[in-house]
């Protein structure tokens, strides 16, 4: 497996919602997701690659993160794309 890249956002017309891929630009490799919110407009989630979950999402609470199999109150808390990006880039499994 080749060394972790920076990672960039790609539009992904794969998704069922409008969102973007979050994709390791030095081994093209998928690694999560960043999806508009369902539940809070203009507010988006970070969903991270598992080898045995799939993807899972990332929940931020108080001053913490952790990541969690289902959305729930703390997954749709980012601000805007570019902060789930970072919160994919901090928990990235690969």
């Amino acid at each position: 497996m080749g060394k972790k890249g920076e990672l960039q956002l790609v539009e992904n017309a794969d998704l069922v919602s409008e969102g973007f891929a979050a994709i390791d630009g030095a081994t093209g490799q998928w690694v999560g997701s960043v999806i508009p919110s369902d539940v809070r407009p203009s507010k988006w989630r970070a969903a991270v690659t598992h080898p045995t979950e799939g993807f899972m999402f990332v929940r931020a609470t108080g001053s913490k993160e952790d990541l969690v199999a289902y959305t729930c109150a703390g997954t749709e808390d980012f601000a805007d794309p570019r902060q789930a990006l970072a919160a994919v880039r901090r928990h990235r499994q690969s």
